[in-house]
């Protein structure tokens, strides 16, 4: 005589199963990574640019304000921005001392030094920067602007500003 089959109902997962969960977890997982990568990168980027900017226009506001005679007979605001060459480091007139002798320089002769020295560090921080200074009312307009890539790969333009009163 046969034995009658009995057919018994399985229970759980099969360990198939549990690796195709596994593997489609871990995919799900690196995408999430990377996502967050991607934007923190260019987040921080982006305020590490925000912040140079504002580091760069309050040293120039306060090269302006230590140099008041000069940025009231318009030094700062008459000297061309753009056309200053940062090929080779700027050649400065004014400084302390030379061959231990003080030298005396004009208020647009700081001006001149100021900027130079100015654009060419704005310049060698921040990538693709413009600088500039311009008459604003009472005061000089001072900006720094650039070009950077958001979260989604397209050229924005950034800019700090401020207007310095004296």
């Amino acid at each position: 005589m046969m034995m009658p089959l009995h057919w018994t109902k399985e229970s759980g997962f099969t360990l198939m199963e549990i690796l195709v969960t596994v593997l489609i977890l871990a995919i799900g997982i690196l995408g999430v990574a990377k996502l967050q990568m991607t934007v923190g990168v260019r987040g921080n980027s982006d305020a590490q640019m925000q912040t140079q900017a504002s580091l760069f226009i309050n040293d120039m506001s306060e090269r302006i304000r230590a140099n008041v005679v000069g940025a009231r007979a318009g030094d700062y605001a008459a000297i061309n921005y753009a056309g200053i060459s940062c090929a080779t480091p700027p050649v400065l007139i004014c400084s302390d001392t030379i061959n231990g002798n003080a030298i005396d320089c004009t208020a647009a002769q700081v001006a001149a030094d100021d900027s130079k020295a100015w654009v060419c560090a704005v310049k060698a921080a921040i990538p693709n920067a413009t600088a500039s200074v311009a008459a604003s009312g009472a005061g000089l307009d001072v900006v720094i602007s650039w070009q950077q890539q958001d979260v989604d790969g397209n050229q924005v333009n950034k800019n700090v500003s401020t207007v310095v009163l004296f």
